[in-house]
């Protein structure tokens, strides 16, 4: 159970190196305090309560910093600035690493810096023993691997994070080794942690909004297709398609058998008017020659008759009672 149970607060007081060049061991000794008080400033800072609540320390905190001597520290450091403000800073060192290792290494240090942080605040033992199996298997991977794992510290690290900003950046001599190392610092701005929060409640907040949004166009487009679907297999359209093209087929034949049938008639009443034109001028023609014929059955007529009277008037003499007529005249 005590294993297990969250330590709030627990800070490290001190540390000392030393090595002994005789049996060649070089060891680190850490005093790390907790009390009550402690762990309610952490308490307090990891629920987002960051109201100045300590007694006024003499430096600010930029002072505090440069006082500092990083090549001697690890872990985590409480502290107080003049303000009354209290800081809990996680401090990571890694060997700085050449090339391309570099800057995976400056990561390292940075997520470890987080890491003391956090643990600071949510005093998670069991997850503290989990991130650093995490750590002690990161030295024999891949750079692909190592990065997974730092991504996976940092993913349970940042949760508890917010308003964790770096305070020191630094590439320091060693004083034991006498070996470079890279140290990152890390703090909770007390300001910068409530405009987190704020903004993160803010970003939810509209986040919810587009999501809102975008589940209702999400549904509008489903509503359609599924619309969509209904309507493409729908049999009355169909029927009415089957139809209306049926209808224009049959329209389309009427058209052509009327316009022939017209053509016939128009034909047909052309023919018969010509027939009828013929006709008339048979009969004229005809009633013209009977006409002709009688005219000249007429004069002939009237000739014979002419010349019968000649012949009459001939025969009958050509003397009177008065004397005789010449009729060679």
């Amino acid at each position: 159970l005590l294993s297990k149970m969250p330590l709030l607060g627990a800070t490290v007081l001190t540390q000392a190196e030393s090595w002994d060049p005789g049996d060649k061991q070089y060891s680190v000794a850490v005093a790390v305090v907790w009390s009550p008080k402690l762990q309610a400033s952490a308490a307090k800072m990891g629920t987002g309560d960051f109201s100045a609540a300590g007694k006024p320390g003499k430096f600010s905190k930029l002072d505090w910093v440069k006082a500092q001597d990083w090549s001697s520290m690890i872990g985590t450091r409480r502290f107080t600035d003049n303000q009354g403000n209290n800081y809990f800073i996680g401090i990571g060192a890694v060997d700085p690493g050449k090339g391309v290792q570099a800057n995976a290494k400056r990561m390292l240090a940075e997520t470890l810096a987080r890491k003391n942080v956090a643990m600071a605040l949510i005093g998670d033992l069991a997850t503290y023993r989990e991130m650093k199996q995490n750590l002690k298997a990161y030295a024999d991977q891949s750079t692909a691997t190592k990065q997974k794992i730092i991504d996976q510290i940092s993913s349970k690290v940042d949760l508890h994070l917010k308003g964790c900003m770096s305070i020191a950046k630094k590439e320091v001599k060693h004083p034991i080794t006498g070996k470079k190392i890279y140290v990152s610092a890390y703090y909770i701005d007390p300001s910068m942690a409530k405009e987190a929060g704020d903004a993160m409640k803010k970003m939810f907040a509209d986040a919810g909004l587009v999501a809102q949004h975008t589940n209702k166009q999400r549904g509008v487009a489903e509503g359609a297709a599924t619309a969509y679907e209904a309507v493409k297999t729908d049999p009355s359209a169909k029927r009415a398609g089957i139809a209306e093209g049926a209808a224009a087929v049959h329209s389309k034949v009427e058209a052509q058998k009327r316009a022939t049938a017209e053509k016939v008639a128009k034909e047909k009443l052309a023919k018969a008017r010509a027939e009828q034109v013929a006709r008339v001028k048979a009969a004229q023609d005809k009633a013209q020659a009977v006409q002709a014929a009688r005219d000249a059955a007429n004069k002939a007529a009237a000739e014979k008759r002419a010349a019968e009277d000649a012949a009459s008037a001939v025969s009958t003499g050509g003397t009177h009672s008065g004397g005789t007529i010449d009729t060679d005249f």
